[in-house]
């Protein structure tokens, strides 16, 4: 999971460049990536009902002719348990599956499934503010394929053990 946040961390180096557009496309390993901010990041739709109370801060998505994932980064008020409320309701009432809701004081965690698509939100506390991670894209077909590369470390990639 920090790989979507480092992802989000360089868009919004990337947007705050950006003058008046808040929205970045690129190209990437046969992928194209998009980066919104603020208002923005809502604007081309999202899978996923948007929390009625919250503000758009960040959005990421990717697509190619068979895959599509996309992240939208929310932030409210409201408390965590409020807004976990809300999804887990919205999701049943949407035909989406809830296959796991951890509930605790500061922190909800949501998976779910609707026909070839899988979704998570995970919703948390800290000061005065909750931050909300929607999740969504579609599911893989057939056997997950296995990776041929090799890692090798280098000056730039260094071990991880």
């Amino acid at each position: 999971m920090l790989y979507p946040l480092m992802i989000l961390v360089l868009a919004a180096t990337l947007l705050a460049s950006c003058g008046a557009t808040q929205q970045v496309s690129f190209q990437s390993g046969g992928m194209t990536h998009t980066f919104s901010a603020g208002k923005d990041a809502t604007r081309n739709g999202f899978l996923l009902p948007i929390y009625p109370q919250a503000k758009p801060t960040g959005a990421v998505s990717s697509t190619d002719a068979e895959e599509s994932s996309s992240f939208l980064m929310l932030t409210s008020t409201d408390p965590v348990t409020k807004i976990g409320a809300f999804y887990r309701d919205e999701l049943k009432n949407n035909g989406w599956t809830v296959e796991q809701a951890q509930f605790q004081d500061n922190f909800v965690n949501l998976s779910a499934k609707k026909e070839k698509l899988e979704a998570s939100i995970m919703i948390s506390r800290e000061k005065d503010k909750s931050s909300i991670t929607l999740t969504v894209g579609h599911e893989p077909e057939g056997e997950p394929v296995q990776s041929t590369e090799n890692f090798v470390p280098d000056k730039l990639n260094p071990p991880t053990d």
